[in-house]
């Protein structure tokens, strides 16, 4: 046998202590925590985590760009004014390169202070004398884990660090275990693997993604059906009555949704941030958009079988954003209508969203009306002006009859798709019937369900009535 291969093959008991060689190995001086919290109560969990290390430098890691924003602003504007630390920095990836530079000076200069972050300065950025990495998010990838950590227990010098997770994210201290970082609680009772466990067995499923009724393909079919069969005058009856309710703040699809409501939330940090936005526009507005990218960034994690998007308590996560409603996101359109419960003092402000609410939508419509009835006019000559000068343009070209005949064949055929385009957008409400008609000089959308005979008769009938309205 030449060059033999051996292999061997052994099974590790997942309890032992032993570290895998073959995987990162961390500082001997760094202690690395976990707590478990729902997303409600993540923001009084690190008002108390940074009150006990504000003398020391600390970095937070967050999961996006827009989070950073979003609890950069909280945490300056509201839940730190008072608490003595002053020195609050933000730092990710879409700010502009001076700016980044600008952050990076002061908080190597600085001896204490709070830097919110994304990965960006994960690894690449030499940040000195960090004593303590929060991690409020836990990280895409796992191997992020081990550069994160590694920003503080350097030089020799000793280093602390704690993830928060949520209470279905339980598994995952064994799967930093198998990756050479054993997490220890932060706190042994209210952090325990038991806790968490004792509270995903109360969490209402019907305020997760598993309860969204995924859309039946058939019925959709079904659907198209039963358009294709209805005339034109039922089909832009239908449309105008859709407009309708649209201008009226009413969306057809939704008042068929069940209902669910969740919990109230009595954090005093999420109550500080729902009072300061009620008057601060900003902070509602960085809010919603770090709640929809944290759905979509949560959705690609590489480890889904710990980190499931169906598993969140949606109510509880709107909580923890400090939000009034849950936003809008094409992640959770298939979920039952969540009603936030509110305290009595924001009732009227929630009143006050919904009526922004319908006159927003109520001045897109009439917008998008006004420039439909606007552009058939431009569409049409600028439609008529293209097919003519193609046809002008073949009849002067020197082409032998066979190339000629060819070339007659696939502009109709491209005219023919083009058609086809307009009938469409009639049929979705973006095109008048009268713009239609006179780009393809027939009833397109009833000749496709007439014979020649009966079309003759239409054509002869149509000729008449346009006689008449002359005279």
């Amino acid at each position: 046998m030449r060059n033999p291969v051996s292999v061997t093959v052994r099974l590790r008991n997942l309890s032992t202590t032993t570290q895998d060689g073959s995987k990162p190995q961390i500082p001997d001086l760094l202690t690395n925590y976990y707590a478990f919290t729902p997303a409600s109560e993540k923001l009084d969990r690190l008002l108390d985590f940074l009150q006990t290390h504000k003398d020391e430098k600390v970095l937070v890691y967050v999961m996006t760009c827009a989070s950073v924003d979003w609890l950069y602003e909280a945490l300056s504007a509201v839940l730190l004014k008072g608490s003595g630390i002053e020195n609050v920095y933000a730092l990710h990836g879409q700010m502009k390169l001076e700016k980044r530079q600008q952050v990076h000076r002061q908080v190597t200069k600085a001896t204490k202070g709070v830097l919110i972050c994304t990965d960006v300065a994960a690894r690449g950025l030499d940040i000195p004398e960090v004593a303590v990495v929060l991690q409020y998010d836990p990280p895409v990838e796992p191997s992020t884990f081990i550069h994160r950590i590694g920003r503080t227990a350097r030089m020799g010098r000793k280093g602390l660090s704690c993830v928060f997770l949520m209470p279905q994210e339980f598994e995952y201290v064994a799967f930093m275990g198998l990756q050479n970082v054993p997490l220890t609680p932060l706190d042994e009772e209210r952090d325990s693997i038991e806790s968490a466990r004792e509270t995903l067995s109360h969490m209402n499923v019907k305020r997760t993604l598993i309860s969204s009724k995924l859309p039946d393909k058939r019925k959709k079919i079904h659907q198209a059906h039963r358009e294709k069969l209805l005339s034109r005058k039922e089909r832009r009856e239908k449309l105008k009555e859709e407009r309708d309710a649209l201008k009226a703040g009413m969306n057809r699809k939704m008042s068929k949704k069940g209902t669910i409501s969740g919990e109230m939330c009595d954090s005093p940090a999420v109550l500080a941030l729902r009072r300061y936005a009620m008057d601060h526009e900003k902070l509602l507005n960085l809010a919603a958009r770090a709640f929809v990218s944290f759905i979509r960034a949560y959705k690609e994690h590489e480890c889904r079988y710990i980190f499931q998007l169906q598993h969140i308590d949606l109510t509880d996560l709107t909580h923890g954003f400090a939000l009034f409603k849950v936003p809008s996101c094409g992640e959770i359109k298939n979920m039952l209508i969540m009603k936030i419960p509110l305290q009595e003092e924001f009732e009227p402000f929630v009143k006050l969203l919904a009526d922004r609410v319908k006159e927003k939508r109520a001045r897109e419509a009439e917008e998008r009306q006004t420039k439909r009835e606007e552009g058939e006019e431009e569409d049409l000559k600028r439609f008529k002006t293209e097919r003519n000068q193609k046809l002008e343009a073949l009849k002067l070209m020197n082409l032998s009859k066979n190339e000629r005949s060819r070339a007659w064949k696939e502009t109709e055929l491209a005219e023919l798709l083009k058609d086809s385009y307009y009938v469409k957008k009639e049929k979705m409400g973006r095109l008048g019937r009268r713009a239609v008609d006179e780009r393809l000089g027939v009833d397109a959308i009833e000749n496709a369900f007439l014979s020649t005979r009966d079309r003759k008769e239409a054509k002869v009938i149509r000729k008449k009535s346009n006689a008449i309205q002359l005279l």
